[in-house]
């Protein structure tokens, strides 16, 4: 199963696999911003929407905010890591947080994956087994093609959609 081989080689990138008990469920950030194409969606928006869901799922799974992580994507700049840290109301990965997010999925205590967009989340539904969910922005003033792509993906992949 090709799945077997992803995970070995994903084995291979971080070979000191130090997963914390308390990282329940990871949101996984995307870049979404564009100040041109969706001057709505900004950053203030995009922290609100992350926190309505943050509220959902520690009601949904019966756990803490803390135990709810945010990574960020990687190009995603320092000084909106900083306004996410600050305003986001679970526990985030730091700024030099090296390993890419489908490490993350081999934590044995992580329960699911939430993505407003990012392959990471397909890969933790088909290949992890991990319950999946992308945050349909597809409503926002945001890039359209990109979330209309997403939500199909979705749908072809079995990943279930929360809509804000």
């Amino acid at each position: 199963y090709i799945g077997d081989y992803f995970k070995k080689n994903i084995l291979r990138l971080h070979t000191k696999l130090l997963h914390h008990k308390k990282i329940k469920i990871i949101i996984i950030g995307t870049l979404c911003l564009d100040p041109i194409l969706a001057p709505r969606f900004n950053i203030d928006r995009e922290v609100e929407i992350y926190n309505i869901m943050i509220k959902l799922i520690s009601k949904k799974y019966g756990i803490d905010s803390s135990e709810i992580w945010y990574k960020s994507h990687p190009r995603l700049t320092y000084d909106d890591w900083k306004f996410k840290k600050k305003n986001l109301n679970c526990s985030t990965y730091s700024y030099q947080h090296g390993t890419i997010a489908e490490v993350e999925l081999l934590n044995k205590d992580l329960r699911a994956v939430y993505s407003m967009n990012s392959t990471a989340l397909y890969y933790a539904k088909k290949i992890f087994d991990l319950d999946s969910y992308l945050i349909d922005v597809r409503d926002e003033d945001c890039h359209p093609s990109a979330y209309k792509q997403a939500y199909y993906l979705a749908n072809q992949f079995d990943v279930a959609t929360i809509h804000i």
